[in-house]
């Protein structure tokens, strides 16, 4: 009997011991659920934005955000519940120059936000810009300077609009700035340059590979007959046209001050050895 009755003890202690253990876990867990909650520096305090001129706009942004709680409980300012997501969206939403948007932490209190911002190559006529990906949007930087992209068709393909704008780059190193890029419904582009009499073009095709293009341009312009034509009557250019393989078509205008009379329409081939000709202007 003595045995059954310590026993009996035994049991309702270790019952005890066991309830007692399960308190303390419960109240050690809602003790760090308060503090992880109420305690100031598990909330953000900071917010540091590259490129630095966007950090009043952005904080402008995240504050309001911040200030929201999910699900009606956990707010959302607290370090370990940032809304990294919707923040982006807010952002990229408001300013559709920023290509990435990059949130992490950076101490307890402090977030950071990295941006890159998007490349334009081209503009349009409607004032909206042309990124390397092939996006329209509203660039806040003046972009008067890049060329003018007009497309008849929908807008190439992003690899396309990259090898576009190499290739008018390279035409601003040998010959003239590109003003304007025509793309027509055949897939020519005409790149339009820049302090010519006749408003001079080159002509290439989406199809051609733009170093095989960049290649023949070269050497059609640094041999004769086209290299002396171009040092003499560079502003009386008509058009440079390089769809035809290695046969390079141009054409010169004779001019009296403004007004040109007939021009001459000579081919090149981009050989050693040059044929020219009096020819029929291609078509277009």
């Amino acid at each position: 009997r003595i045995d059954v009755y310590f026993m009996r003890i035994n049991k309702k202690i270790k019952r005890l011991l066991y309830y007692f253990f399960v308190l303390a876990l419960l109240c050690l867990g809602l003790f760090i659920v308060y503090v992880f909650f109420t305690h100031q520096k598990m909330y953000v305090a900071k917010i540091l934005v590259t490129p630095e001129d966007y950090t009043i706009r952005f904080t402008q942004i995240i504050d309001p955000i911040l200030k929201n709680k999910h699900w009606y409980v956990i707010p959302s300012a607290h370090t370990a519940f940032i809304p990294k997501g919707t923040l982006t969206k807010a952002i990229q939403k408001q300013y559709p120059e920023i290509k990435t948007v990059t949130i992490s932490h950076k101490g307890l209190q402090t977030i950071e936000v990295d941006t890159t911002l998007r490349t334009a190559l081209f503009r349009l006529d409607n004032g909206l810009a042309v990124d390397d990906e092939g996006v329209v949007y509203q660039e806040p930087k003046d972009i008067s300077s890049l060329p003018l992209l007009n497309v008849k068709v929908t807008l190439p393909t992003k690899d396309k609009l990259l090898n576009i704008s190499s290739f008018s780059n390279k035409i601003a190193t040998t010959l003239n700035n590109v003003t304007t890029i025509e793309i027509d419904e055949n897939g020519d582009i005409s790149y339009f340059l820049a302090d010519t009499r006749a408003n001079a073009y080159v002509i290439t095709s989406l199809k051609d590979n733009t170093e095989t293009l960049w290649s023949t341009l070269v050497s059609a312009i640094t041999t004769d007959p086209l290299a002396s034509t171009l040092t003499v009557s560079k502003n009386s250019l008509l058009y440079i046209d390089l769809r035809f393989g290695n046969k390079v078509f141009y054409k010169f205008g004779k001019y009296e001050s403004i007004a040109s009379t007939t021009p001459e329409s000579i081919i090149a081939t981009t050989t050693s050895s040059y044929d020219t000709r009096i020819l029929a202007e291609p078509n277009r």
